[in-house]
């Protein structure tokens, strides 16, 4: 490749590279998460019966709740700002589809705040919730 063609293309990529990158806002040190989920379990179970076709039929695995945040939306629309801090449980859930068979488990996210469910969340990981370390 010709010399000034290389330098051209290597600026271009380096420059999606840059831009891609997203700055987060973080929560301030004492920032509130608010009570651990006591009975997150039943929470969780009345909570996906908004999600599931039938939720009787669901077997659960759950994890254990975890300090987390999410950020409103993208940085370059809404400056990346902390939207919600509480707690994050991941959970996997087998459940009978529309024709009556299991579909497998599903990660879902579920996110408490003061010990209710904030939002539920579909898969095991999400662009704007981070889990606090």
């Amino acid at each position: 490749m010709h010399p000034r063609k290389l330098i051209i293309v290597s600026t271009v990529v380096a420059g999606l590279a840059l831009g891609g990158c997203v700055s987060w806002q973080v929560p301030p040190e004492t920032a509130s998460y608010g009570q651990m989920p006591v009975a997150y379990e039943a929470s969780v179970r009345a909570a996906m019966e908004n999600y599931l076709k039938d939720p009787a039929s669901a077997t659960y695995r759950f994890g254990k709740p975890v300090r987390a945040y999410s950020n409103y939306g993208w940085a370059e629309a809404h400056g990346a700002q902390v939207e919600w801090t509480g707690y994050l449980v991941r959970v996997e859930v087998n459940a009978k589809n529309s024709f009556g068979g299991y579909v497998g488990y599903q990660p879902y996210m579920v996110l408490f705040k003061d010990n209710a469910v904030f939002r539920v969340l579909p898969g095991s990981a999400h662009p704007l919730v981070h889990v606090v370390q």
